[in-house]
């Protein structure tokens, strides 16, 4: 497949070349030609690739001063890396479709979720290239690597594994109800679900355990329990309304779960026992809308761009971080926790050892999902008009 290259924000661009003006003499004469010429020049402008089969590049619309950004960028989404070392986004990004909504680092490659044309794409982590586009039969919505064998996707209401060995779908499962997010370790594949919460999969078989749900909240302080449903001790981050659970991970000998945010006020990070189901309520004092783990602790990104970090030995929240308002989503990796905010058009970069914000990184407007891996960190940004 085309090495398919996007301008990073900020990359300069040529300036067009000016054929020059045919002389008065010559000039009536050749004006039907002309004309011709001229108009086949452009539609080959517009159709040919430059440089021996890379599209040309697409600028993106650097971030504006506002904390709200929108801008004409370009009609098509990108994958761009960040190098931790310099905190800076390369020169250039890949095209990924239209709409990517996920990202994931795992078996030498980076894995992005394409809706639009419902697959999975397979990018070159080294050259950008797309090793493999994997058709699903949905739109996906997450991808799980790591913990248990296999690539993992959560679809609109199905759960799909793929062979990385093979780039081919080896399984398909459906689950009875629309997903969210999806999550691999701790010996399973754990995805979120609108009507139950949270459910198991078994990475052997690819069947949800229809016995461990999550229960779903039915009212503040009532639990649908059916079949011998594991339940919560409370509603999932406080708004039962909203659905399934907006983050997981599995790690630490456990699974951490983020419900969809209520409006305002408190939410819970929920620690399940992947054995047994059983949960204890972490409580922040704001609506929480990511969760992950790593450097030895759980961390929380709240929708004001709060970041809680949790001790897992306490089960107590341990340090409060700020990051400015319009977080989405929190990764660990290389040595650092890395927040998205798409409001703002930029990852934050914290150091665990200090808790300091050590890097504020511009990656422009319509950031969707973060990854952070195989030497770098990762971010889809969707296409905007």
């Amino acid at each position: 497949m085309p090495d398919r290259r996007v301008s990073a924000p900020g990359a300069p661009h040529a300036a067009p070349h000016v054929q020059p003006k045919p002389s008065r003499a010559s000039r009536r004469p050749l004006i039907a030609t002309g004309g011709l010429i001229l108009l086949a020049a452009i539609i080959l402008a517009v159709l040919l690739p430059r440089g021996g089969g890379t599209p040309a590049p697409v600028s993106p619309s650097p971030p504006s001063s506002s904390s709200s950004r929108t801008s004409s960028g370009p009609a098509t989404g990108a994958l761009l890396r960040i190098d931790p070392a310099t905190n800076k986004v390369a020169a250039q990004g890949y095209e990924v479709g239209q709409d990517p909504r996920a990202v994931a680092i795992g078996e030498g490659s980076v894995w992005v979720a394409d809706p639009g044309k419902n697959s999975i794409l397979r990018v070159d982590p080294a050259t950008g290239k797309v090793r493999a586009t994997i058709a699903i039969g949905q739109q996906p919505r997450g991808i799980a690597i790591g913990g248990v064998p296999g690539v993992w996707v959560a679809a609109i209401d199905q759960v799909w594994e793929i062979d990385p060995q093979t780039n081919r779908v080896v399984g398909m499962h459906n689950v009875g109800e629309p997903t969210g997010t999806i999550a691999a370790g701790e010996g399973s594949v754990w995805v979120t679900l609108v009507i139950s919460g949270l459910g198991r999969v078994d990475a052997t078989t690819g069947l949800r355990d229809r016995g461990f749900d999550v229960g779903m909240i039915l009212c503040s302080g009532c639990i649908a329990v059916r079949g011998g449903m594991r339940a919560v001790g409370g509603p999932w981050s406080g708004d039962h309304q909203r659905g399934a659970s907006q983050s997981v991970a599995a790690g630490l000998g456990s699974v951490w779960a983020v419900g969809a945010p209520p409006p305002s006020g408190p939410s819970s990070v929920w620690r399940i026992d992947p054995s047994t189901g059983s949960s204890i309520p972490i409580r922040a004092e704001f609506p929480l809308v990511g969760v992950a783990i790593g450097e030895k602790a759980v961390w929380a990104v709240g929708a004001n761009g709060v970041v809680a970090r949790i001790d897992p030995e306490t089960n107590e929240v341990a340090k409060l971080i700020g990051t400015g308002n319009g977080a989405t989503r929190v990764v660990v990796g290389l040595g650092a926790v890395w927040v998205l905010n798409p409001t703002l058009g930029t990852v934050t970069r914290i150091d665990p050892g200090t808790n300091a914000v050590v890097a504020t990184i511009e990656v422009g407007v319509g950031a969707t999902a973060i990854a952070a891996g195989g030497g770098s960190v990762w971010v889809t940004r969707t296409a905007h008009s």
